[in-house]
């Protein structure tokens, strides 16, 4: 009987399982069992054959690159069976790699990391990655497919990269890496516009931090280190919105780098709590002067505290505001006290608490006077106590400048004699009852004897025509207090005094005069020698021919320009009299005011005074000129630069609400002269190219009346508003015109025999000022409106111009 047969187990064994086209892999049968034939098959990833064998061992090719299997079928008396199948893959023949890579920057600031990735092509299987100076020094390797540098500090780099493998070696251009210098690392700073406060709290965040950045990121957050916000500007705000303690810090990031601020604290307190104020005094009576301690015992939310002393008559003694107080109540009487306690909470103020303060006797007070407290030496001053309060004994004490003693005494009042020059202090001090006290030092400064005065003086001028005015100024020297001024007659008779250094007198009449100068002092008394001062007769002037009303006008007789008024008797008042330059003048209509233009406080200013010269009140305030006023019917108009040209105003007669009446920018606007019935202001302008007479009419309305190349200027309106006198030099020299009202007909009225300016139509129409020439001075004169029946009222002492009827 035989043995059972065995049941086959197929297995092999195979070389390789992979390798490159055309592959042989040799095949071995590990099989067990009975069996008696084997059968391998070859199949590819789909399965189909590619090839059998039936030996136990055999090799097969695998041509072309893909994946195969292999399986092994054994068969015989024990059965059949077929092993697992083994897979072998096959790789196409190898490429030769082509070595090539990318990087994802090319600059940047030191230290500068850069990232390298192969994107080289074939078949290798080792990289190796070169980076090289500007000087081909090598800086670093790698030997990873994608690898990254760090380029330590500034200048030019190359990276090249070599592939190696089954299909060959291969290197790649080099690539350059330029690194700038390294940014400056970012320090995150901040400030915050409060630290604390009441919920909810709003709180300013502002960054300072410094270095090279380009990202904020603010953080919140709570005690517990919980976020609670967050921001990204470099100024923000955040709202806390419970009590607690809270944190900010600040990160800065970008190409220097990041940081973070150390944590500021923010403290919330919860809402506040309305305050009760309340507080304790260490005693509440005793004797006067009383001192009592206060404590505010106050609670709730509060800051301030305001302590309220009050008399029995509620009448406040005193306040204090610090939460301890004390205060000293000076006499005897009922005291009430208060504390007021006010806060995020709100305010409270506490009962009342009375203090009763008994008569005590009173503190002395050390005081004196002295008769002097400078003089010459030996000094002697007198001293007189004028100390109060409860004291009986008084103690003097005299001391030189370095405190050393020089004299006591002590009676109430007493003298002391200080001998010598120099620097005393003097002290008085009491003592009784009430205590004692010592007053502050006086000083008394003894200066050495006094040098005798000797008088002496020098005038301005010592002759000329009455009524004479001579400025007189003491040239005196020595030690004086006092000027004496004596003024006297050819006869010795007093004709006036005076007591300042510098004095001016007016000599009224002719005649001669002595001057002399008295001065006296610590030194004595001195009298100058007199000087003597001829006053010629004053010039005869002659009466002028009549005038039907008084004329106000401008002349610079008494040396500098002033407004005077000519009456129709001829006589002439300065009416100005100021040592700066007054001109222009204007009669009101109510004929009580004078509008005048003057220099006196810098620069040309219109100002208006009675007709006196008394009430002078400022009108304008400019730095520009303003200039050239006239009276209108409803204020005063006239010409004024404070736009950058010359422009003609109105305002009214208290200088208020100034209206620019021409509004023409591109020209000058000057001599505005109203027209009597209102409706309508004459000017001179230069708008068409040269001076010509205007008009602007209240509607707005701008008419050339004159139309000539000529200088046409200074006009002024008849009454009825239906004529103009003007100025113009059409016949080559200036002469006076009359015109309509329209600027018709016009006709000149003077003789051309000088220059004539400045007409003047007066109120009633009958007669015409203007000023003309005589013997080198500007004079005025008047003549009929027809031109007939000139004659001057200029008295020939000065240069007399501008002239105005009374209306």
């Amino acid at each position: 009987v035989s043995a059972a047969p065995v049941a086959p187990v197929a297995s092999f064994t195979m070389d390789k399982a992979t390798g490159t086209a055309p592959l042989t892999v040799n095949f071995t049968s590990t099989s067990t069992g009975d069996f008696d034939t084997v059968a391998w098959s070859f199949t590819d990833a789909n399965n189909n054959p590619v090839g059998t064998a039936n030996t136990p061992t055999t090799s097969f090719v695998f041509p072309t690159a893909g994946t195969y299997n292999a399986t092994l079928t054994v068969s015989g008396t024990g059965g059949t069976n077929t092993s697992a199948a083994q897979t072998i893959t096959v790789s196409a023949a190898p490429v030769a790699p082509v070595a090539s890579f990318t990087m994802d920057k090319a600059t940047g600031t030191a230290p500068l990391t850069v990232n390298f990735a192969s994107t080289s092509t074939g078949d290798f299987d080792t990289i190796a990655w070169s980076f090289t100076d500007a000087n081909n020094n090598l800086v670093g390797t790698a030997n990873t497919p994608t690898t990254s540098f760090v380029f330590p500090a500034a200048g030019t780099y190359n990276a090249t990269l070599t592939v190696s493998g089954t299909g060959g070696t291969n290197t790649s251009a080099s690539q350059a890496i330029t690194v700038s210098a390294a940014p400056v690392a970012p320090v995150a700073s901040f400030t915050m516009d409060k630290n604390s406060g009441t919920a909810p709290l709003t709180v300013g965040f502002a960054s300072t931090s410094t270095g090279d950045f380009d990202t904020v990121a603010w953080s919140f957050t709570d005690g517990n280190n919980n976020p609670v916000g967050t921001a990204n500007t470099p100024t923000t705000s955040f709202v806390f919105p419970a009590a607690g303690t809270y944190y900010a810090t600040l990160t800065v990031s970008g190409t220097g780098g990041s940081n973070a601020s150390a944590p500021q604290a923010i403290t919330v307190n919860a809402p506040a709590v309305a305050p009760v104020a309340s507080f304790t005094m260490d005693t509440n009576s005793g004797n006067a002067p009383l001192t009592v301690n206060f404590t505010s015992t106050s609670t709730g939310d509060f800051n301030t505290v305001a302590w309220s002393f009050t008399d029995a008559n509620n009448n406040p003694v005193g306040t204090a505001n610090t939460p301890t107080t004390s205060f000293t109540f000076p006499t005897a009487g009922t005291y009430n006290v208060i504390l007021t306690v006010d806060g995020l909470g709100g305010s409270n103020t506490s009962a009342p608490q009375t203090i009763i303060v008994s008569a005590a006797k009173i503190a002395p007070v050390a005081s004196f006077t002295m008769d002097t407290n400078t003089g010459n030496a030996p000094l002697t001053v007198n001293f007189a106590s004028t100390s109060t309060g409860d004291f009986d004994t008084v103690s003097w004490s005299f001391t030189d400048a370095n405190n050393n003693p020089v004299g006591t005494a002590n009676t109430p009042t007493t003298s002391f004699v200080f001998p010598a020059a120099g620097t005393y202090n003097s002290t008085l001090t009491v003592s009784g009852a009430g205590g004692s006290n010592t007053s502050a030092p006086q000083t008394i400064t003894v200066n050495a004897a006094a040098v005798a005065p000797v008088a002496s003086f020098t005038m301005d001028t010592n002759t000329g025509n009455a009524p004479l005015t001579v400025n007189f100024t003491s040239t005196s020297i020595g030690d004086f207090n006092t000027v004496a001024w004596s003024f006297t007659d050819a006869n010795n008779n007093p004709v006036g005094t005076a007591n300042t250094p510098t004095t001016s007198f007016t000599f009224p009449t002719a005649g001669t005069y002595n001057a002399t100068l008295t001065v006296d002092g610590l030194g004595g008394s001195n009298t100058s020698a007199p000087q003597s001062i001829t006053v010629n007769a004053a010039a005869v002037v002659p009466v002028p021919p009549p005038i039907n009303h008084p004329l106000v006008f401008v002349s610079n007789r008494s040396g500098n320009d002033e407004i005077y008024i000519m009456g129709t008797d001829g006589v002439v008042t300065n009416i100005s009299n100021n040592g700066a330059s007054d001109t222009y003048p204007s009669w009101s209509p109510d004929g009580n005011s004078i509008a005048f233009v003057s220099n006196r406080d810098g620069n040309d200013e219109i100002y208006t005074m009675n007709t006196d010269g008394s009430n002078v009140v400022r009108l304008t305030n400019n730095t520009v000129t303003d200039t050239t006023p006239m009276w209108s019917s409803t204020g005063i108009v006239f010409a004024t630069s404070r736009d950058g040209n010359y422009e003609i105003y109105s305002m009214n007669a208290d200088g208020s609400n100034p209206v620019n009446l021409t509004n023409a920018p591109a020209s000058n606007e000057t001599n505005p002269a109203p027209s009597p019935d209102g409706s309508r202001v004459a000017y001179m302008s230069d708008r068409d190219g040269n001076n010509e007479i205007y008009t602007t009419e209240t509607n707005g309305t701008v008419t050339n009346l004159s139309k000539s190349p000529s200088t046409d200027s200074n006009p002024s309106w008849a009454p009825g508003s239906q004529r103009i006198v003007f100025v113009s030099d059409r016949e080559s020299l200036a002469q006076i015109y009359i015109m309509g009202v329209d600027g018709s007909n016009p006709t000149r009225i003077s003789d051309l025999s000088k220059p004539d300016t400045h007409p003047a139509w007066s109120h009633d129409g009958s007669q015409i000022a203007f000023v003309s020439q005589d013997n080198g001075l500007t004079q005025i004169y008047i003549m009929n409106q027809d031109g007939s029946n000139v004659a001057k009222v200029s008295d020939g002492t000065g240069n007399d111009s501008s002239p105005a009827w009374k209306p």
